[in-house]
């Protein structure tokens, strides 16, 4: 069992998708679709299409090239 609040970002890679806390990352048994939607929408922002952020750990957004931004944690 993961604490949410701890979770600092949610990712897909390789088919799998992880929750990111205390520098280490752990495999969780839903897609990101399936989190967005479960997770508080007040408390996760999808960023990219394999990517949620809580938004509590969110320390700094720069805008970048092209209309992208950086969001640093």
């Amino acid at each position: 069992m993961l604490e949410v609040a701890r979770i600092t970002h949610l990712f897909a890679r390789d088919k799998l998708t992880y929750a990111a806390m205390d520098g280490k990352s752990y495999v969780v048994d839903h897609t990101v679709a399936e989190l967005e939607e479960k997770l508080d929408p007040r408390k996760f922002v999808r960023i990219h299409p394999s990517t949620l952020v809580n938004i509590a750990w969110v320390r700094e957004i720069d805008a970048c090239f092209g209309g992208k931004l950086l969001v640093r944690l």
